[in-house]
């Protein structure tokens, strides 16, 4: 728990700064002239720009949360690479979609989420097979460094 607790802490200011990132580019798409703060769509539902923008500051600290604190999964040894892989998947995607829809990133509609999850689970896999090759050289290498002590 503490783990969960260090690492969410860790991944607040992230999640943050992700989002922050994501607004610069979907206001260079939009090309308005103007820095989007979150959704338009939102900022209606909401009523103000600034109450929006405090709104979408905090889910993306608690995104940022979740995600770095889920990443413990990764830890418990005696799950499968495969059993790992899908939890964490999982609560990734919960993760990035739940908060889509509340944040009106994406509109309440089969096609559009969908396409969200489709490039979400696109980075996650990215990301992930990223991080395979890189730790499967690194036991490589290991192992490697370890038959030159054994000799």
């Amino acid at each position: 728990m503490k783990e969960i607790l260090k690492r969410g802490l860790l991944g607040m200011p992230i999640g943050v700064t992700i989002g922050a990132i994501c607004n610069v580019i979907v206001s260079i798409y939009y090309n308005t002239g103007t820095y989007m703060s979150c959704s338009p769509f939102f900022e209606e539902k909401i009523g103000s720009n600034l109450g929006a923008s405090v709104i979408q500051l905090i889910v993306t600290a608690i995104m940022g949360f979740v995600l770095s604190g889920s990443s413990v999964v990764w830890d418990i040894e005696k799950w499968s690479i495969l059993k790992s892989t899908v939890v964490a998947y999982t609560i990734s995607l919960l993760t990035g979609i739940i908060p889509a829809i509340y944040l009106r990133w994406t509109p309440l509609e089969f096609a559009p989420i969908f396409g969200f999850a489709l490039v979400w689970t696109g980075i996650y896999f990215a990301i992930w097979i990223g991080n395979y090759l890189y730790y499967r050289k690194r036991v490589k290498c290991s192992n490697a460094d370890l038959k030159k002590l054994t000799k």
